[in-house]
């Protein structure tokens, strides 16, 4: 951790400005987000700084190896590792995906999506499969009992009636990763963990990330209720959801994306985050492979992602060509999204900062 990072601010300075923040410009309450870790990239120089506390009602703090699961952020590393694959032929983006599943699951409805239609959510389905209830056995642990086989069921039962296109308007939808996480073990013939730490996380330098994991290494979470919450577990939708990670890895990640020339993902990075379509949401707002886009604000694009699970929240936003990320890591299910943006457009100069290349 550097002591001054490049936007000329101390460590002192810098955690005012973000207090400042929070208290002015965003309504976290640490009643009901008691702890949260903020991690910033500007270059090649980093800082972290942890805000309230954890366990709750305790004078400790969040560090940047404590774990959280990341949620809806795991579909960066998904549609990362679904490039990856591309690169060595195990698939290609333009494939239909019934290719890669089961004769027997075959639906008629679908022909005509591609992988790379999953990876935009160029397709039609609802957030979660309407089946998704039936298996829902405890409200705490949503994924523990939907099994791949169930997700197939209803990818095999989904009604004419809701005819799924290909679509120029992206629509969100937990489905779409949940699938390629399917696809991605049916064509390679591998787990989905084994496929994540060879071809995405060893080569990021992210030791400390993964799917399965010890569940009292997670870093303790709250409900919304305020009471502390138990970790997820996945039968299914891990690549849309189920990843853990910590500060330190995701940092090292997007540091490794803007300094390291040599970096093995640096093509798969610049693909998933520069292909996007327009969403239904809002002309402004983008649906790219695993990230969301963000227009407008800057001369540049911003990438970002949120996720949440019952205990944990995550942030992560990025500009490339100003190499500047913040990530925001929360042991709640209360989002920090608005104070990641307000932290990134500060150290952006309120998005009047120029492209790295601009400035020499």
């Amino acid at each position: 951790m550097l002591a001054t990072p490049s936007f000329l601010l101390s460590q002192s300075q810098l955690k005012k400005e973000i207090e400042k923040m929070i208290h002015y410009d965003t309504e976290i309450e640490y009643k009901k987000t008691p702890g949260f870790i903020v991690h910033i990239i500007d270059g090649e120089s980093s800082y972290t700084e942890h805000f309230g506390n954890s366990p709750k009602n305790t004078l400790d703090t969040l560090c940047i190896e404590d774990k959280f699961q990341l949620g809806s952020v795991s579909k960066i590393f998904t549609a990362l590792l679904i490039n990856e694959l591309a690169k060595v032929e195990v698939l290609s983006l333009d494939d239909p995906i019934s290719m890669y599943l089961d004769p027997t699951v075959s639906n008629p409805n679908m022909q005509a999506l591609s992988i790379r239609d999953l990876l935009l959510h160029a397709t039609n389905f609802p957030k979660r499969p309407n089946n998704f209830g039936k298996k829902e056995k405890d409200i705490a642990d949503p994924y523990a009992y939907y099994t791949k086989d169930d997700l197939l069921a209803f990818y095999l039962s989904y009604d004419k009636k809701h005819k799924t296109d290909k679509k120029e308007r992206a629509s969100y939808s937990h489905i779409n990763y949940a699938l390629l996480e399917v696809i991605a073990e049916q064509a390679s013939k591998t787990s989905f963990e084994d496929l994540l730490q060879t071809y995405v996380f060893q080569n990021a330098g992210m030791f400390d990330t993964g799917i399965v994991i010890p569940l009292d290494s997670l870093h303790i979470g709250y409900r919304k209720t305020r009471k502390e919450s138990t970790p997820w577990t996945f039968a299914s939708f891990a690549g849309s959801e189920g990843i853990y990670s910590n500060a330190k890895d995701l940092g090292q990640f997007i540091k490794n994306y803007f300094n390291n020339d040599a970096f093995i993902l640096a093509a798969s990075m610049d693909t998933i985050s520069n292909s996007f379509i327009p969403t239904k949401y809002n002309d402004k707002f983008l649906s790219a492979m695993g990230w969301q886009v963000i227009q407008g604000q800057t001369p540049y694009n911003i990438c970002a992602m949120a996720g949440t699970t019952d205990g944990h929240n995550a942030f992560i936003a990025m500009v490339k060509e100003t190499k500047t990320a913040v990530i925001v890591l929360a042991n709640s299910a209360v989002g920090t999204e608005d104070l990641g943006m307000q932290i990134l457009r500060m150290i952006n100069n309120n998005w009047k900062r120029k492209a790295e290349h601009e400035q020499e």
